[in-house]
């Protein structure tokens, strides 16, 4: 099965899942992720506005807030990645909510990548939307990268090319890949 054909089989898995169990499963993710970052005592955090069938964030960021952790958030500028400190978001690239300008933050200024995905296997590989922005903006990062996932977002075996990165951890509401 090609990359193709298995987002198209993870979007029908996602759409599976009732908004009560995204909601439940956001809640649960969320916590872990939270708690495995303090664990790290980062100053900066790049995490992203969650499409509709992806675990929703909120609650993270709220936590990460309060805890002084600060935040920020990638926006597609030029075709690639670009991470800004914002607490405005507007709908940009393929109708993803990113920061409305802000300041602009350094890659090495980011000590965690949360990083989204469309399928992850056991391997901690991850399957994206198929554009590479990650990947591209992954390639030299030397932080940690954690990704948030529905356990019905697993898949046996993802085929990886040498511009795929791999994430440190993945996090669903079943378990933690690492």
């Amino acid at each position: 099965m090609n990359k193709s054909e298995q987002r198209d089989m993870i979007r029908k898995r996602l759409k599976g899942l009732s908004i009560f169990e995204k909601s439940v499963y956001s809640a649960i993710i969320s916590q872990k992720l939270f708690d495995l970052i303090e664990a790290y005592k980062p100053a900066m955090v790049m995490s992203y506005m969650a499409l509709e069938n992806e675990v929703n964030l909120n609650r993270l960021h709220f936590l990460l807030n309060r805890k002084g952790i600060k935040l920020c958030f990638p926006k597609v500028e030029e075709d690639e990645i670009k991470a800004y400190m914002s607490y405005r978001f507007v709908k940009g690239s393929f109708n993803i909510l990113e920061p409305d300008n802000g300041v602009l933050i350094k890659k090495e200024d980011i000590d965690i990548i949360v990083v989204p995905c469309v399928g992850f296997d056991r391997n901690k590989n991850r399957l994206g939307h198929g554009k590479g922005y990650y990947d591209k903006y992954l390639q030299d990062f030397t932080g940690k990268k954690f990704t948030p996932a529905f356990e019905v977002q697993k898949l046996k075996r993802i085929e990886v090319t040498e511009n795929d990165v791999k994430i440190n951890r993945i996090l669903t509401e079943g378990g933690v890949y690492s």
